[in-house]
């Protein structure tokens, strides 16, 4: 019987920018600090503007959850005692929990305005690691 193959009504674009790129390197890739932004072009310049600061910010979070301890921090007590906006520590500290920094501790707490809140931990893991 022979085999016949069926077309795609939808094929998936080939982005020739990514064409023959090679696989980046773990070192090369901490070079290149991707700034999250909504592709507007004020969030786009807005993440162009920090985009140096936000290695030393990863360290501010990291430095606060470890001296915190197993007690721990929500978001909204790492915003207030560093003294950051919402919308700057959050993915700051989700940064660290997606690449192992900083963890869910199972425990909430009260946000100021009564609304259970993670509590997170350090892993243990350090930046320089």
């Amino acid at each position: 019987m022979e085999h016949l193959t069926q077309l795609s009504l939808f094929p998936v674009p080939q982005n020739p920018a990514r064409r023959g790129r090679s696989r980046r390197t773990k070192q090369t890739r901490r070079r290149s600090i991707r700034v999250p932004h909504n592709r507007s072009a004020t969030s786009h310049e807005a993440g162009e503007r920090i985009r140096s600061t936000v290695p030393a910010m990863w360290k501010r979070v990291l430095e606060f959850l470890t001296a915190c301890a197993a007690e721990g921090a929500t978001d909204s007590e790492i915003q207030e005692a560093l003294n950051l906006p919402g919308n700057t520590e959050r993915p700051r500290r989700r940064w660290l929990v997606e690449h192992g920094y900083a963890r869910d501790s199972g425990e909430t707490r009260p946000t100021p305005s009564g609304c259970p809140a993670v509590v997170w931990v350090v892993t243990g893991k350090r930046l320089d690691d």
